[in-house]
This record gives C-alpha cells, structure tokens and sequence, in this order.
C-alpha cells in the first residue's frame, strides 16, 4: 500500500455537507497523509466546531474505518483532553468521513511568535516557552505522547494560555497505517520520528522532547529574524541566534536535544525544562504514580492503559515465558529435593545422622546418642528447617521448635523423636525421619 496513491479531496470555505448542517469557515491546517482540520460552523447547535477530515487511507475498507471511529472513541485510545470533545462521527459523509470535535481555536505558536515586538529579548520568551512546557508536561507524563508535535498544534486562547490541539489523533492515525498496511509508517508523514516509531507506530517520548527542543529552537530563530539587536550588548556567557541574545546554557541544551543522534535523546519533557533552568515541578507528584498522577480517573486511565499493553502479542509471549520459566525452575527444584531424600534414605546413610548433629558423644547412628554432664540437646535438619518435636517417654515432657534448635536443662531418659518438614514440598509435610516418623533418642546424663 502507498500512501501516496490518493489525496484529500477538495474542500472549500462556505462548502456545507450532512445536508447543510456543517459549513466549512477556515482550514486550520493539513497533515502529509491527507487528514485535515477545519473550523465549521454546526447550525443546529449553532456554534463553532472542529471537523476533523480523515486520512484517505482510512476509507478504502469499511473495516479500516469502523476500527479507527472504535478506538477514536475507546477509554485507552480516546484524546485525553476533556477540552477536545468528540460530538459525533460522520462515517458515511461526502466527499471524506469526518469527526466533529468541540475545541478551543485560538491562535497558533507561529501566529503567537509573530506577535513578538522588535524589542523582545530572551527574557520576555522565558514565560511564553514556560507556558508551553506547563502545558505539555502533564500529557507527556501521564503517557499521552501527542505523536506529531507542530507549531499548529501548539496554540494559544486569547487570556494567554497555552494548549494542545488534536491530543492523540495523530497518534491514533500511526497506529492504523501501521496495522492496516503492515508498512513503516512513511518517513514525510514525520521527518522527527525515531526509526523505532517508524516501524512500530508507537510514539515514544524521547521523540516529543526531540520534537519539542526543534520547535522551541526554530521559534528562538524565527523571534531573532524579527528582533533588534540591542546597541552594546553584553556577550558574556551568551551567544546569538539572529539578533536574538540567549544564554549559552540555552543554547546548548537546545543544540545537544535535537540533534540528529537518536540514541541521545532525553527521555522526557522534565528534563529538558531543568537543562533550560525551568523550575517546573508538575502538582501532586507521587512516587508510586509519578508526576501528575494521582487522581482517581487518571489511576483508572493507567490501569486501562497496561491492560491494553498486556493485550499486545508480544508483551503475551514475553508474560509466558517468564511464567514457564518459573515453572521449570520451581520443577527442578522439587526434583533435587525429592531425589536428595531419596538418595540418602536408599543410599545407606542413616537418617539420624543426617537429621542428628552437634551431640557429644557420637557413636555408631545404631547405637543410642549419649549426651553428658549439661543435659543440652542440637538439633539440625537438612536441608531445609522442618518441625522438631521431642517428648519424654516417661513424664510426658514435650518441646517443640523449629531447627536448627537447641534444647537445654534436659533430664536424662528416653525421649521420642519426630521431625517433619513444612511448606517445601508439594506434600506440605513429609516425614524425615525412618518408616513410622519416630526414633527413640537416649539421653544419659552423668557427672562431668
């Protein structure tokens, strides 16, 4: 499939479609795969609104096209932005399906920058990229990378404030090429992309800070075009960018950010605010949800997000891999110790030698253990702790511990012994000792 073979048809200011209710006022701009965004006038609601043109690519199968309207509208894939509202979709209108969205118009980045006076210096361009960065961060960290970042996209309400147009449409838009077509997504569609995007139409955020640091570099060289170099500047730890003077700490962190090395690219919008000496800090910070995270709906928004990553094939055979590899392991295991008894019970060696350690006095495993003079009894089990139980065969004395355990002010007698395993086998209990889980150990304490 090339994405090339087919344009957005026509479309000009005063045009009505859905019988007349939609007018078409002003093309706001136009995107390289052929989706566009127009404002339009909705006369039975009798307001502004956004039309937003799908890519042509789209329309060429009904499947494509009821996909794409599906995920428009689902909790994980859906604009974030409650600001940019979905009114409602129009699959079958002519001459292009669009999607009516209620949004803010306001003015873009370019427009804002041309606003710029001739004596505008850094300084009055600190607040104005500040405001940018307020504005992106909270998308940005919350994992709604916007995918393809402009200077249209960036805009501007007439109070001031900054705000993000179309959020995650583009996005959206990657995604589909790439699952319809099975293509990389075409390198003009998004010169900034990383080659990981391309292949993958997943936005990552070292691309949007790549893309951010581009914009605010060419919106500081498009101010210097219009700016008057100030008379007897001071220069020192500052360079030029047209007749614009920055700090060189600006400069470079700017340089160093969209360079063309992909693998140095910062990995988010936070750190390119402090290499630029902003002090922004998003509200609320938590450091189990990370920054701007900790509301009820956006807990909801991520929960829905890694439910819809483990959905992913490859993320499926990664979980059970790692789920069979634990299996086996814990198989072996199981084996090892079975065997291990297994061995030492038909291999000959006595069990109360095995169990039975740190007596004085060790004779013959046949024969009876003697201790002497301080009536102290040691107890290890191998190879891991199990349940020691002792109890004098004459006056009923019982003690019980967990080994290794150390028994002391023993009398001297007969004492039944009973030791069995807890929670390592499969069995849960599994008797340590000889057929019958009982030895008689002797205790015959004399004078020392």
């Amino acid at each position: 499939m090339s994405d090339s073979e087919s344009k957005t048809p026509a479309l000009s200011v005063g045009q009505r479609l859905c019988a007349s209710r939609y007018v078409l006022q002003t093309k706001l701009f136009e995107n390289p795969e052929g989706s566009a965004y127009w404002v339009g006038k909705d006369r039975d609601a009798r307001e502004d609104v956004i039309l937003f043109f799908l890519p042509p690519f789209l329309t060429r199968e009904t499947e494509w096209l009821d996909g794409f309207l599906e995920a428009l509208q689902a909790p994980e894939t859906a604009p974030w932005d409650p600001s940019f509202a979905c009114l409602a979709v129009h699959p079958s209108a002519k001459p292009l399906p669009f999607v009516v969205f209620r949004s803010e118009v306001g003015i873009s980045l370019e427009e804002r920058l041309a606003q710029c006076g001739p004596k505008s210096n850094w300084e009055d361009l600190q607040s104005l990229i500040e405001t940018i960065f307020r504005c992106l961060m909270p998308m940005h960290h919350r994992g709604r990378v916007h995918g393809r970042l402009t200077l249209d996209h960036i805009r501007f309400k007439p109070d001031g404030s900054a705000f993000v147009f179309a959020p995650g449409l583009d996005r959206l838009v990657f995604k589909f090429w790439r699952e319809v077509s099975g293509e990389a997504i075409p390198v003009r569609w998004d010169g900034n992309a990383s080659e990981h995007t391309l292949q993958t139409g997943q936005c990552s955020f070292s691309d949007e800070v790549f893309t951010f640091a581009l914009l605010v570099y060419d919106s500081l060289r498009f101010v210097g075009v219009q700016v008057q170099l100030p008379r007897s500047p001071n220069m020192e730890g500052r360079s030029r960018l047209g007749n614009l003077i920055l700090p060189n700490q600006v400069l470079q962190v700017l340089n160093d950010a969209s360079g063309r090395d992909q693998g140095a690219r910062l990995p988010s919008l936070s750190r390119l605010a402090a290499k630029m000496g902003f002090d922004i800090h998003l509200p609320e910070e938590n450091p189990l949800t990370g920054p701007g995270l900790t509301s009820s709906w956006t807990r909801k928004e991520l929960l829905v997000q890694w439910l819809g990553l483990l959905r992913r094939p490859a993320v499926l055979v990664a979980m059970t891999g790692l789920v069979m590899m634990f299996l086996v392991l814990f198989w072996w295991l199981d084996e090892h110790q079975r065997r291990s008894l297994s061995a030492a019970s038909a291999g000959g060696a006595p069990k109360q030698e095995i169990l039975i350690s740190d007596a004085s006095d060790t004779e013959e495993a046949d024969t009876p253990r003697m201790l002497r003079g301080e009536g102290v009894l040691q107890l290890t089990t191998a190879p891991s702790e199990a349940l020691v139980m002792i109890e004098h065969a004459e006056n009923g004395e019982k003690a019980e511990d967990f080994s290794p355990v150390t028994w002391q002010g023993l009398i001297e007698g007969a004492y039944r012994l009973r030791i069995q395993a807890v929670g390592y086998q499969s069995t849960n209990v599994l008797t340590y000792l000889i057929q019958g889980g009982e030895r008689t150990l002797h205790l015959d304490l004399q004078p020392a």
